[in-house]
């Protein structure tokens, strides 16, 4: 589907902070593609992230630092087109990546369907090994929103919930897939995910992470026990097992992350902001606090 101007019905929406070093380029590759419109959602940035993006972008709206899921949610309800593709800033879409996304969600008639990535570090060892574990994990195969093409009714229908700090993908991927809505992710149309440099960033991720697991037993309870309490141990272990004849290291990394992630999960887990309503699913949380 192409407007009168022969552009993709689709507009992209961008939530970012403070990301003035990967806002042009990633900006740049989105406008190669030719969509009908772009739309910049900022999280109060402090740094030149606002005036580097204007020249790339149709519209930018202040999130009043509400977080990403509410920012992605504004930028939807402002799109003018059917389609909407939630691009991250840490995101680079190779040319024509719209396009093929369109044709390919077409082709396997889906209401959502994420690019598939290929994850990029800053030559440091903790971003090296982010991007070698994401490159490597079963997530990379999980429907997610950081570079997505999605019907705008069905999100708008389905929001993302703005409670959730971290898991907000999760969340939608089992309630899209409860619902009956297919979802996918692309084999043959690969975007660069880039992570930032140093220790600090990666623990951020790791924390990042462990907590929307533990926000996802608040919300779903049993559906989401399984990966909250293998997905940390698990993947450090097959990680330092899979590692252990590579010239980078595993250890530190895989240490780091159960860490982290542990950390994580108990902060998601007493997250009182992500209501746990039903006694059964009180009872659960509790028990995996203790645990």
């Amino acid at each position: 589907d192409l407007t009168e101007t022969g552009a993709p019905r689709i507009s992209v929406v961008v939530p970012a902070r403070n990301a003035e070093e990967w806002i042009e380029s990633c900006l740049s590759a989105i406008r190669a593609n030719r969509p009908a419109e772009v739309i910049l959602v900022d999280g109060g940035s402090t740094d030149h992230t606002v005036e580097l993006a204007r020249p790339w972008v149709d519209k930018v709206i202040d999130d009043g630092g509400t977080g990403v899921a509410a920012a992605r949610m504004l930028g939807v309800a402002s799109a003018s087109q059917p389609w909407v593709a939630l691009i991250d800033a840490d995101v680079v879409l190779p040319a024509n990546a719209l396009r093929d996304l369109d044709r390919e969600r077409r082709d396997r008639h889906l209401v959502a369907l994420q690019a598939g990535l290929h994850s990029v570090g800053e030559g440091d060892y903790w971003s090296q090994s982010l991007a070698d574990h994401h490159n490597h994990g079963r997530s990379k195969r999980w429907f997610g929103v950081c570079a997505s093409l999605m019907s705008r009714d069905v999100l708008l229908a389905n929001p993302l919930d703005a409670h959730l700090r971290s898991g907000e993908d999760i969340d939608l991927r089992i309630r899209l897939m409860t619902a009956g809505f297919p979802v996918g992710v692309s084999e043959t149309m690969i975007g660069k995910h880039r992570f930032a440099d140093g220790f600090s960033f990666a623990g951020k991720q790791w924390l990042a992470d462990g907590a929307g697991l533990g926000r996802m037993v608040r919300k779903h309870g049993r559906p989401a026990l399984f990966n909250a309490m293998i997905i940390p141990f698990g993947a450090a272990a097959l990680g330092i097992v899979r590692g252990a004849r590579e010239a980078l290291r595993p250890w530190p990394y895989f240490a780091g992350f159960a860490v982290g992630n542990y950390i994580g999960l108990w902060r998601g887990l007493v997250d009182r902001s992500v209501p746990a309503p039903a006694p059964g699913r009180r009872v659960l949380v509790g028990g995996m606090v203790l645990w």
